[in-house]
């Protein structure tokens, strides 16, 4: 059976989730997409949710994190995250490469998210 990520709910009864998303990294962080070095975006993301980052219990990162699909990329994305104390989930995206992404995703301690769609 697989181990499931539990959150402690201290008090209040919710959970407050942080969506990071379309990051949309390159193994070479000189690299840009539309003109845009993802890298650097990516950066200036994470300097803006630090300050706040004891108002979030869970951080759910949604697809597209490498543009270029290398375990490069995806390490990238896991350096940036590392300092967060919030735990952190994954769901691909259809730029992802699943067998890369849940390699370099899951040495760094972050663990893939599961999609259930329910009609």
């Amino acid at each position: 059976m697989e181990s499931l990520l539990t959150l402690p709910l201290a008090g209040e009864a919710r959970v407050r989730i942080l969506q990071i998303t379309d990051t949309h990294l390159f193994a070479q962080k000189h690299e840009a997409l539309l003109g845009v070095n993802t890298w650097e975006s990516y950066q200036a993301v994470l300097q803006a949710i630090r300050p706040h980052q004891h108002e979030f219990d869970l951080i759910v990162a949604t697809g597209d994190l490498a543009q270029d699909q290398s375990s490069a990329a995806y390490q990238h994305f896991a350096e940036g995250i590392a300092s967060f104390r919030a735990p952190c989930v994954w769901l691909p995206g259809n730029h992802d490469f699943q067998p890369a992404m849940y390699s370099a995703l899951q040495d760094a301690g972050i663990s893939p998210g599961e999609a259930r769609v329910y009609w």
